[in-house]
């Protein structure tokens, strides 16, 4: 996560450099999972690709 956000659907909100499971893409929001149990959706924009950052 690239700052807070609220995970919709959980009722709960994701701290900065919070890891999660990317499940789906939505359009402009991505259904994830945070921990073993929590799922919802949050904006795509709030995502940083790990990835992306070792190129």
């Amino acid at each position: 996560m690239t700052a807070t956000t609220a995970l919709a659907g959980a009722d709960v909100e994701l701290d900065p450099g919070q890891v999660v499971r990317v499940l789906a893409h939505e359009g402009a929001l991505v259904r994830v999972r945070a921990g073993q149990a929590l799922e919802g959706t949050v904006p795509a924009s709030a995502l940083r690709d790990p990835a992306a950052s070792e190129r």
